[in-house]
C-alpha cells in the first residue's frame, strides 16, 4: 500500500496544527486580513468555528456579517490555491479579493444596478493595442521589480497618439522593497499625476493588472498600503477630465514591455520620437504595422 505523507500544520504559518478555526480566524497571517477590515472578530473565543460564528451573529449587523463572509471566502480560496496549486498570496491580495467579492455580491443582489458600474466593462480585456481617435492620447503603463542586494522598482509610461506615434516614453527607478501589486498601483498613480499636468487632452490609460482596475472602480475602501495608494488614485481622478481606465492583455502592452526588458539601459529617462533608441523605435513601428487598421471610437469617464 502506498503511503501518503500528510502535513497537519496550517499551510499559511506552518507552525500550528491545522483546523478550520485556526486557518480562517486565529492564524497570524489571516489576523492581518481581519485587521485590514477593521473587524474585531474576537480570535480568542473559547470553542470552535461554529461558536465563534454564532457570536458574530449576536454582535454584528448585516453589513459587517457580509464582510465576514467575504473574508472567510477569500481566505478559503487562498488556502485551496496554496494547498492544491502551490501558489502563495499576501495580505494585500487577500484583502483586495475579499473586497471585490463583496462588491460583486452586493451588485448581484441589486436588480436596479447600472450595468456601466460593474467592475468589468466590455472594453476590458483587449488582446491588441488599439489606436485611439484623433483627439485622444493613449497611455500604457507597467512596473517591474528587481532584487539583487538592493530592490529596485521600475515604473514605465508610454504615451501614443492616434497614429500610433510616440508622444513620450518615461522610465522611473525607485529604491525600496514593495509587493508587485503595490508597484503596479504606484505606477498608475504616477501616470495620473502625469496626465494632470497635461491640459485640453483626453486620455485612455491601460494596464495589465485587472485587480487594480477593479479596485479603482469599486466603492469599497481598503486599509492596506495597496488600498491607500488606490485611494490616492481615486482622489486624483475627479480633477482629471476625459480619462478612461481599462484592463488589457499582455499582448496589448508590447511597447511598454520593451521598456521593462531594457530597464538596465534606459532607466531614469524620458524621451520622444526623435530621441528614442533605435531598438525602441523598431518595436514601436512593428506595433503600429500590426494594428494600423484598428481604431477605438469612443471614450467615457470611468471613476
Amino acid at each position: 500500500m502506498k503511503q501518503v505523507v500528510v502535513n497537519v500544520l496550517c499551510p499559511f504559518c506552518n507552525v500550528v496544527e491545522e483546523s478550520i478555526f485556526h486557518s480562517l480566524v486565529q492564524c497570524n497571517f489571516v489576523q492581518e486580513v481581519w485587521s485590514s477590515f477593521l473587524l474585531h472578530v474576537n480570535v480568542g473565543v473559547v470553542g470552535g468555528f461554529r461558536d465563534w460564528f454564532d457570536g458574530l451573529f449576536q454582535r454584528f449587523d448585516k453589513d459587517k456579517l457580509g464582510k465576514v463572509a467575504a473574508v472567510c471566502w477569500a481566505i478559503w480560496g487562498a488556502w485551496n490555491n496554496l494547498v492544491w496549486n502551490q501558489k502563495g498570496t499576501n495580505v494585500d491580495d487577500l484583502v483586495t479579493s475579499a473586497m471585490l467579492c463583496l462588491e460583486q455580491w452586493i451588485n448581484a443582489q441589486d436588480r436596479d444596478i447600472n450595468v456601466s458600474m460593474e467592475l468589468f466593462l466590455p472594453r476590458d480585456g483587449s488582446e491588441h493595442w488599439i489606436r485611439p481617435q484623433a483627439s485622444i492620447v493613449k497611455v500604457n503603463v507597467d512596473a517591474t521589480i528587481f532584487t539583487d542586494h538592493v530592490c529596485y522598482n521600475y515604473y514605465y509610461l508610454v504615451t501614443r497618439n492616434s497614429d500610433g506615434g510616440l508622444v513620450e516614453a518615461k522610465s522611473v527607478c525607485n529604491l525600496g522593497q514593495i509587493q508587485p501589486e503595490v508597484a503596479e498601483t504606484i505606477r498608475m498613480k504616477e501616470a495620473l499625476n502625469w496626465i494632470r499636468g497635461q491640459r485640453k487632452m483626453s486620455f485612455i490609460v491601460e494596464t495589465i493588472f485587472l485587480g487594480l482596475i477593479q479596485a479603482l472602480r469599486s466603492s469599497l475602501q481598503m486599509s492596506s498600503y495597496f488600498g491607500v495608494v488606490i485611494q490616492d488614485c481615486k482622489t486624483l481622478l475627479p480633477s482629471l477630465h476625459n480619462v478612461s481606465l481599462f484592463f488589457v492583455k499582455c499582448s496589448a502592452n508590447r511597447v511598454v514591455h520593451y521598456l521593462a526588458r531594457a530597464s538596465n539601459v534606459i532607466s531614469e529617462r524620458s524621451f520622444g520620437e526623435s530621441t528614442a533608441l533605435s531598438e525602441f523605435s523598431d518595436v514601436l513601428l512593428n506595433d503600429i504595422s500590426l494594428h494600423q487598421n484598428v481604431h477605438f471610437v469612443s471614450v467615457k469617464r470611468v471613476d
